[in-house]
């Protein structure tokens, strides 16, 4: 305990002081804690498969996923490939998958912006069908949602996205001649 406390006391003067391996170091995490939320996301899935977590009730479980998946589509995806991975052990943990999967569909399935995301949606779903049997009709509607979204954005993203860059210059110049 006292060498962890010394080690952290010794790291923080190296920073404090500018020790170049230091904040080079520091640098480095910091740019990672950046760009790799994957890793982030992992972590947090992990505390749901681990008993000892805190996270107790299929509603704590829900809100951190409801948490990770409304982040972002990385975040989407990592609740997926969550899902799938560890979908035998969730069901032994929480029961019931019911109160998850309604919890968590509609903010994983509004980040899906991929055909292959959407089909590991739907594969959780057919393992899970026998003790969602009231669900079908919504789920299946939710997917078809999802596909048309994906349809509609495959066909007019870049339009969307000239618009939004030409508008985004244009308001630039005209804030830029009232100067």
């Amino acid at each position: 305990m006292q060498i962890s406390i010394l080690r952290s006391s010794v790291l923080t003067l190296s920073c404090d002081y500018e020790h170049n391996p230091c904040v080079s170091f520091c640098r480095r995490m910091f740019n990672n804690l950046k760009t790799n939320y994957d890793a982030a996301y992992h972590m947090l899935l992990l505390q749901l498969v681990n008993k000892n977590s805190g996270v107790e009730t299929t509603q704590k479980a829900a809100n951190l996923l409801n948490a990770i998946s409304s982040t972002s589509i990385s975040g989407s995806k990592s609740v997926i490939r969550f899902m799938t991975d560890h979908q035998d052990t969730m069901f032994n943990r929480f029961g019931t998958l019911q109160g998850l999967f309604d919890s968590i569909l509609q903010t994983v399935v509004d980040n899906i912006r991929h055909e292959s995301e959407l089909e590991k949606l739907r594969e959780i779903y057919e393992r899970t069908r026998d003790v969602l049997p009231s669900e079908e009709e919504k789920v299946l509607h939710m997917i078809q949602n999802a596909r048309e979204h994906i349809r509609w954005a495959t066909y007019y993203y870049r339009d969307v996205e000239l618009w939004l860059d030409k508008r985004f210059v244009l308001e630039h110049r005209e804030s830029e001649h009232v100067k």
